[in-house]
Parts: structure tokens; sequence; C-alpha cells
């Protein structure tokens, strides 16, 4: 029940239902792949946004940019799990490959970086 103004206005009831995809799996990884994060050049991807506080909220409702910002972000990680899910492939994490490597180097260790078959970068150009 939502009230708003004095009047009394009753949502109707919200069926949710949950759906699932069949996936193909595979035994073993069979390639090396690499997902780059997607970069968002979508008009409401962008950050610029007013300065005055009191127009932010404005700002936000008519160029519908709300928390869209980490968008690209998110579908990177929802492609990499669903990537990751079919075990067809062997995820490289070339953030985490930086990160050891500077540790190894520190103790004298030499890392090559890894193999890589494929990488799947993309741009999101309209939000609608």
């Amino acid at each position: 029940m939502i009230s708003v103004g004095g009047a009394i206005s009753y949502a109707d009831e919200t069926k949710t239902t949950e759906r699932q995809i069949p996936v193909v799996k595979c035994s073993e990884p069979t390639y090396s792949i690499m997902v780059m994060e997607f970069d968002c050049k979508a008009s409401a991807c962008q950050q610029a946004k007013p300065d005055n506080p009191r127009l932010l909220f404005i700002y936000e409702a008519l160029a519908g940019s709300g928390g869209v910002q980490g968008f690209g972000k998110g579908l990177t990680t929802m492609l990499t799990n669903a990537l990751k899910a079919t075990n067809c492939f062997k995820i490289v994490d070339l953030e985490q490959y930086e990160r050891v490597k500077k540790l190894l180097e520190a103790t004298g260790q030499k890392v090559q970086p890894p193999k890589v078959d494929y990488m799947i970068m993309d741009s999101i150009t309209a939000l609608e």
C-alpha cells in the first residue's frame, strides 16, 4: 500500500519466476581467453553532471544516467562468469597476472605472460 498526499493506492501482486537457461558444458577448457572491460560510451554512462547538488536529481532523472556508470564493468563480469560456468575456456585475468608478476619478481623469479588464444573487447554505445 502506498499513500501519496492522502490518496491510497494498492499495488498488484508481483510474480517472479526463475528461468534456467541451458548452457553447454565442457569436460575441460579448450581455449585461453581474456575479457577486457567493456567501455561504456553511451551518454547515460558519462560522468558529466551539474555542479549544483539541487540540479543533480533532475539531471539524473532526465538523462537516465543514475547508477549506470559501472554498467560496462558489470556486463564484463557477467560475461566472464557465464564463460567460466561452461568450463570451455581458461579465463586469463591480466590484472591478477600483473600482481603475481610483481610479487615473484621481488624474489628474483621471472614470470612469462600467459598464452591467450582469444581476446574479447567491446563498447556499449547506447542504453535504451
